[in-house]
């Protein structure tokens, strides 16, 4: 319940300081949008603005303060109230959103005040628009609830990103500026937008900035849904736009993996569509500043969004030259000057800010190309094959040739993914990095849109086009034929009347298109997509609570790391550094003053000095003087993590406190005279009926270091017994120890752990409730030089025994439909205290 109430509260805060310049902004680039409208734009827009302006503001100002933050957000407020409040005042009387629709047909017609709304056409875009927003707002509504059940199933964010997000975040909070915390001199290079954001939210509810980053991100890609949603209800495509949000689940499966920044800066695109995907005859001269704005403020939030942004505009700009000749040519220079001067200066920011440190990298490619099976895999073989089928029904209008244009340029640039290797290209460095995973991120929005134009009806995306056809037909055309009603497809006549005109074409266009196969089997298409969107709805929700047994595997730090780090923190002593892996496993996801000996990374570091190689090399050697120059006095050991073996064969490392196997350390002033432990790999193992032998769930994130305690393929099973044995060195004779076996293991399993030795047999039940890294150990007395037999019975007793492994799709495990079971890490033998 407390959890479900900070989501609330996060949520209503947030759009209490950004609907109102939502709002505005809505009012400006589309003041046709009735109030339904409205709310679909407005949040995505507002969060928008607000991490815009967040992260201009540390960038011009070098530094971060809440108080200056607050004053910005409460300026921003009062122009957009100022805004709305003079668009209604300024006529007569408040028209109607069907008058404002006809009022903006043209700048003529701008000055008017009374339309009449019984034009049919006005009629037609009515009717169309209601048809399309049946069971909209409800199906929005549950799009947004569902989006929420993670932050109430998980306890943490699942993946690793976060942890730097947090960090960052954090930072701001502390000193005002992304720099790295003390002993270490650096500092972090990210965009600061969406951190900016974080930071300010988590001291206004004062909340840690991992949680509320958590929900800000879940939020915008509700308000990212929600807005696209609104833009196609433009040209009367909402509920078609929404079953094509839902197809791909590339973004979905991006916010998953906690990249809250990329999903962010998507919101970027809902301004720059309503904007561009119009006749430019119909842009308005406040519509450049907007963009403007809106390209500045994705800037800052991350490059991912500024270059699909990018794309949208040169994919507008080639379909405008191709425009028939009766467009104003001002207009069409108007955009191309537009669309050069934020190009140029988004690559100069590039370039200058980031690049240059790119100078020397290579060209890498880390999931692979982006645009050949992993586009595939993430926007769905049903939607592409919708595309394909029926792209025609797209090209025929201005919006569809764009949103084509649009989804080509962004294939064409993830062909940098095949450059691996070239150097000295640091802006192809710098667009692979932002890209990296753009199969989950960059093809669904363009991909949803035309889904959205092709089950849609034809008319509300016609009239777009319509109009210039209309033009060219009665304007240019120098043949003057009279129009026969009975004959209203002969090409030789010339119509009289602006609207047999228009009934001429509209029965051109789409009356002889019904005796295709095409228009035939549509509807067909439209239910079988519909019935695959609900059946491919109800599995990832199931996939999502099927996962609450398993989520140890998939989360970057669990319940005993986190506990153990702020153990450790709560100890250490002013001057003293707390000695950790650098993992993502090993990094304190909330705020604390202590130092450690590595930081989180996240984006380009600029590191001027740092310990942590050289206290990685003394722990390696052995070398505990080495450690003491650099003032370690405590250090924290994660099961799946490599340190616990180096510490643990080292008796000066005493053991302060164990946390179900997250171990936290002392280092002594001098060696005691009592052994060391002995942390060993299973090698030789016995399983009845069978184990398998399967990569380390978390091997990808680990360091090149070879651990003692086994290396990146561990034994995995799923129920029955396992057989092994414990070394006992000649240290441990007739001594009592405490003999351990660490795992990972699912939920709602029973394990039975036995160790023998001669005459002496002992068993440990345990009973596994959640899904956990931990160790179940055995006291043993009096011990004898050798080793001892173990066995482990497992019995799965509860719990999902089949579950969707997400980790299978991005290649860190072998497996895509998994099993509950455990992995069986390593064992330790160390002296009863």
């Amino acid at each position: 319940m407390e959890r479900f109430i900070l989501i609330l509260l996060t949520l209503g805060v947030t759009t209490a300081v950004a609907i109102l310049p939502g709002k505005a902004v809505v009012r400006i680039i589309d003041p046709t949008a009735d109030r339904w409208r409205s709310w679909m734009l407005a949040p995505g827009i507002g969060v928008l603005l607000l991490c815009g302006i967040g992260g201009w503001s540390v960038i011009i100002l070098g530094k971060y303060h809440f108080e200056v933050m607050a004053l910005e957000i409460a300026a921003l407020n009062l122009i957009a109230t100022g805004l709305l409040w003079e668009r209604d005042v300024r006529q007569v009387r408040r028209l109607s959103p069907w008058e404002r629709l006809e009022l903006n047909m043209s700048e003529e017609e701008a000055e008017q005040t009374f339309i009449d709304i019984d034009d049919p056409e006005v009629i037609r875009e009515r009717n169309l628009t209601r048809d399309e927003r049946d069971f909209v707002i409800l199906l929005v509504v549950f799009a947004g609830l569902v989006l929420m059940i993670p932050l109430l199933l998980f306890n943490m964010p699942l993946g690793g990103d976060w942890i730097g997000f947090s960090a960052v975040a954090d930072r701001l909070i502390e000193v005002g500026e992304p720099r790295l915390p003390e002993p270490h001199d650096g500092a972090w290079t990210y965009p600061p937008g969406f951190l900016v954001a974080t930071a300010f939210i988590s001291e206004l509810l004062r909340q840690d900035t991992w949680i509320v980053g958590w929900i800000l991100a879940h939020g915008a890609m509700w308000a990212l849904i929600a807005g696209l949603v609104g833009a196609a209800d433009r040209w009367g495509t909402a509920r078609s736009t929404l079953i094509g949000i839902g197809l791909p689940l590339g973004i979905f499966a991006k916010l998953w993996d906690t990249g809250w920044p990329t999903v962010t800066s998507l919101l970027g695109i809902i301004p720059a569509i309503v904007i561009l995907l119009r006749p430019s005859a119909a842009r308005k001269r406040w519509h450049d500043p907007i963009f403007i704005i809106t390209l500045l403020s994705v800037a800052v939030i991350h490059p991912s969004g500024a270059i699909y942004v990018a794309l949208l505009i040169i994919a507008h700009s080639i379909h405008t030259w191709t425009i028939p000749h009766h467009q104003e040519a001002q207009i069409r220079l108007r955009l191309v000057i537009l669309s050069t001067v934020a190009l140029v200066f988004g690559l100069v920011l590039a370039l200058g800010l980031f690049a240059p440190r790119l100078f020397s990298e290579a060209v890498i490619s880390e999931y692979g190309w982006q645009g050949g099976r992993v586009m595939m895999t993430f926007v769905g073989p049903i939607a592409i094959a919708t595309i394909m089928i029926l792209w025609k029904e797209a090209w025929d209008t201005h919006v569809g040739r764009i949103t084509m244009l649009w989804f080509g340029l962004i294939w064409a640039i993830s062909l940098v993914h095949l450059l691996v290797g070239w150097r000295g290209q640091s802006f192809l460095n710098l667009i692979d990095r932002s890209l990296y995973s753009m199969g989950m991120h960059g093809f669904q929005i363009p991909a949803a849109l035309l889904i959205g134009m092709i089950l849609g009806k034809p008319r509300g995306f016609g009239l777009i086009q319509k109009k210039e056809e209309l033009g060219d037909l009665v304007v240019k055309e120098e043949r003057d034929f009279r129009f026969d009603p009975d004959d209203p497809y002969n090409l030789e006549i010339e119509p009289e009347t602006y609207e047999q005109a228009e009934t001429l074409v509209a029965e051109r266009w789409f009356e002889l298109e019904e005796v295709t196969w095409k228009v035939k089997w549509k509807p067909r298409i439209r239910t079988v997509v519909i019935m695959f969107l609900f059946l491919q709805c109800g599995v990832a929700a199931s996939a999502v609570i099927l996962m609450q047994g398993h989520e140890a595997r998939m989360a970057a730090i669990d319940a005993a790391d986190s506990e153990a780090l702020e153990y450790a923190a709560s100890q250490a002593a002013d001057g003293e550094v707390i000695l950790i892996e650098g993992e993502v496993w090993n990094h304190l996801p909330t705020k604390s003053t202590a130092m450690w000996s590595h930081y989180p990374g996240l984006g380009l570091v600029e590191l001027n000095d740092s310990p942590s190689s050289n206290i990685t090399s003394a722990l390696l050697q052995g070398n505990v003087e080495g450690l003491m120059q650099y003032d370690i006095a405590w250090a924290v050991t994660s099961i799946r993590g490599w340190a616990m073996s180096y510490i643990a064969i080292n008796p000066q490392w005493e053991l302060v406190a164990d946390f179900t196997g997250t171990r936290v350390w002392k280092l002594l002033d001098e060696k005691p005279p009592h052994p060391h432990s002995m942390i060993r790999p299973i090698t030789d193992l016995y399983c009845e009926p069978s184990c398998e032998v399967r990569k380390h769930p978390w091997s990808e994130e680990m360091s090149d270091i070879s651990p003692p305690n086994g290396g990146h393929e561990v034994n995995y099973t799923e129920s029955g017994s396992v057989s092994f044995s414990i070394a006992i060195s000649d240290e441990f004779q007739r001594r009592d120890v405490i003999l351990s076996l660490f795992l990972l293991t699912s939920g709602g399993i029973d394990l039975t752990f036995t160790c023998e030795q001669g005459n002496t047999s002992i068993t440990e039940v345990h009973r596994m409730e959640k899904s956990q890294w931990t160790r179940i150990s055995i006291a043993f007395p009096e011990v004898q030089t050798g080793q001892v037999n173990a066995s482990l019975n497992i019995d799965p007793n509860g719990g999902y025994s089949r579950w969707i492994n997400p980790l299978g799709s991005s290649g860190r495990s072998e497996v895509i439909l998994d099993t509950q079971g455990l992995y069986v890490l390593f064992t330790e033998a160390r002296l009863s205290q």
